[in-house]
């Protein structure tokens, strides 16, 4: 297996980009800069760690699409794969390169941003940790949905999150906002749903399958929904009440065309707020839905007047009927496949601590609760006089040589190495997929490229996915 881009120049810059980052990390001078990037060093091993192994994947994936096996169609031509393979890669470089820099000179010299950035991380971890291993910090190994994990955090226009199937890092993009809004930190765990929705679980089985068996008798608009849902109700067992609460201020912030039209992708908007009610409703804080439903009512009704029906398809389709489906689905979810989560972990996000004497009913306590848990967490960035001493530490990637051969490793402070793959791998279950397509000698044809190219999640979102044409 070729661990380096062929000679392709539209692949070269990324030799050029990892020499000049190799550098970073040898010049002595740049140490203290290297320390000021937030929880140490690791987020940087981590991005450049990211990069390499992109590098090495790319070629991999390269030799095997620009060889003879692979066969195009009139609907996806074998060129279509070149430039798919090239405009991922690229995307990922952009991600991983904004956040580098926002954790370099000058940006780095703000504490302020540096301390917003590893408290995100530590968030994004927090938000990770419900289907971790122990190793990692996490589960017993039965219940566990991911492999371990770490996770690096940026700003960005808008909350999103860069999935790639070659390292075991969520890559999350956070408003510019969040800087100073401590609500918009909230985005972290729904797009930490997606992360879990598009890497396999462990012990438990597929998930993929899990959820198409949930949605089977759904009609087609609310399957399209499937990914946006599962984020939803994954978000709303993290973080809590205020999680819904903080989503009607996204929602209602629309014109009125697109808050009631379906997109194809999300909810609509005007019935979503149900699915993070629907969720609340599932682990028994049924009262508390009810009472941010009612805020719910009040603020369409005030913004965009009564409305009983959304435009999906072009047809009108009433609320009512929505919000059935939407309970069906979300009722499996958490039954099916989140079980474990039903118990939320008290004083964590905007969850009640136990000694809590406030009814879980006064929904206006759960900002404070939020708040105070981004003290607590800011308090314990403060008085860890060590990575290994905070329970949220980071793990972090890097690379290693060993008997002749390069590994990317990912070690956590404290605990030591939680996993470790052969550069140019992925670590998962599509390796094996990967290697029989390589090793396979029969044609490649677009319904069996198209759906490597697309394995993994390596996408920025729904609506991303490269469907075969014959």
């Amino acid at each position: 297996m070729e661990t380096y881009p062929p000679n392709s120049p539209r692949t070269q810059y990324l030799d050029t980009l990892n020499n000049t980052l190799d550098t970073f990390f040898t010049v002595e001078d740049l140490g203290n800069y290297r320390q000021r990037a937030g929880n140490g060093e690791g987020p940087l091993h981590t991005l450049v760690s990211v990069l390499t192994n992109l590098r090495a994947y790319l070629a991999r994936m390269m030799v095997l699409i620009e060889s003879d096996r692979v066969v195009g169609s009139t609907k996806l031509p074998k060129a279509y794969a070149r430039r798919t393979l090239i405009d991922r890669a690229a995307e990922d470089v952009e991600v991983i390169l904004r956040a580098l820099q926002q954790r370099m000179p000058p940006l780095s010299l703000n504490d302020a941003l540096v301390q917003r950035l590893k408290l995100a991380d530590r968030l994004a971890y927090a938000a990770l940790k419900p289907v971790l291993p122990a190793e990692a910090g996490g589960l017993p190994e039965d219940d566990a949905m991911l492999r371990p994990t770490t996770a690096v955090t940026y700003f960005q226009k808008a909350n999103s999150i860069r999935v790639i199937p070659y390292a075991p890092v969520a890559l999350i993009g956070i408003p510019f906002s969040a800087a100073t809004c401590a609500q918009d930190l909230l985005a972290i765990p729904h797009e930490v749903g997606h992360y879990v929705y598009w890497h396999e679980p462990l012990a438990r089985g597929s998930l993929n399958g899990s959820l198409a068996r949930h949605f089977w008798d759904q009609p087609a608009w609310v399957s399209a929904w499937q990914e946006e849902i599962f984020a939803d109700v994954y978000g709303t067992l993290v973080a809590g009440p205020y999680m819904a609460l903080n989503f009607q201020d996204i929602l209602a912030d629309t014109r009125r065309e697109r808050f009631i039209t379906d997109d194809g992708d999300h909810p609509v908007a005007i019935a979503r707020a149900a699915v993070f009610t629907s969720t609340l409703r599932a682990i028994g804080y049924g009262e508390v839905a009810d009472n941010i439903d009612a805020e719910w009512a009040t603020v369409v009704a005030e913004t965009y007047g009564q409305t009983t029906e959304a435009m999906i398809g072009g047809q009108p389709v009433k609320l009512e009927l929505i919000r059935e489906h939407l309970d069906t689905v979300v009722q499996r979810i958490v039954d099916f496949d989140l079980y474990h989560m039903r118990t939320p972990i008290a004083g964590t996000w905007s969850w009640d601590r136990p000694s809590s004497a406030l009814p879980a009913g006064d929904i206006a306590h759960y900002k404070a609760n939020f708040d105070a848990y981004l003290e607590t967490l800011e308090s314990n960035m403060l008085q860890a006089h060590t990575q290994a001493d905070d329970e949220l530490s980071l793990p972090f990637l890097e690379i290693e040589q060993e008997a002749g051969s390069t590994f990317m490793r990912l070690v956590r402070p404290g605990v030591g190495e939680l996993s470790k793959q052969k550069l140019g791998a992925t670590g998962n279950k599509l390796d094996e997929f990967l290697t029989r397509v390589e090793e396979a000698d029969r044609p490649l044809d677009p319904a069996l490229w198209a759906q490597l190219l697309s394995s993994g999640g390596w996408t920025t979102g729904p609506g991303d996915i490269i469907t075969s044409g014959k």
